[in-house]
């Protein structure tokens, strides 16, 4: 089973490798337009969103979020809103910036969606793949204590959270 998911994560790194090559070969994307819409990702979502969530949702040392133990799909929402809200103000401060530096082209939409979702695909992807790949060899190595510590781990978390992140990932 673990060869399968080092497969996966192998042909993500290639689609996202291949994606790259073949937009800059056809589209004449520029490189630099793709890394800063990596960087207007990356400050978005996994700096400016998460200090968000933190003065809001208030995290318990064990990772517990009462709004989401109490109002599941209030938290959901909030979750998309927050998204949306730091990714689409994310790509319009960019171009703005951008547009003051020169004339934009088509190329600078398919070049900052390639950076943002290749950043996203490394993180979503290829990250949630590598943990299943550690937590999968854990369960394979069958020792007693492991198991009751994935079993108490999956008894706490709420079943909600399982997949949706990639769930609205499509949206």
């Amino acid at each position: 089973m673990t060869i399968h998911i080092i497969i996966t994560m192998l042909l993500l790194l290639a689609f996202l490798i291949g994606s790259i090559w073949f937009t800059k070969k056809k589209y004449q994307i520029n490189l630099a337009v793709l890394g800063l819409g990596a960087v207007a990702f990356f400050v978005s979502s996994q700096i400016l969103e998460k200090l968000v969530h933190i003065l809001i949702l208030h995290p318990q040392k064990d990772g517990s979020i009462a709004l989401l133990q109490d109002h599941p799909l209030i938290y959901i929402i909030y979750g998309l809103a927050m998204a949306a809200f730091f990714e689409e103000t994310a790509r319009l401060v960019f171009f703005k910036w951008l547009e003051k530096k020169r004339s934009l082209e088509k190329a600078d939409a398919l070049a900052y969606g390639l950076g943002h979702g290749g950043l996203e695909l490394i993180f979503l992807g290829l990250i949630s793949l590598l943990n299943l790949y550690i937590v999968l060899s854990a369960v394979q190595t069958q020792n007693p204590q492991v198991m009751q510590l994935l079993s108490e781990n999956m008894l706490k978390t709420h079943s909600v959270t399982f997949g949706l992140a990639d769930l609205f990932a499509w949206f």
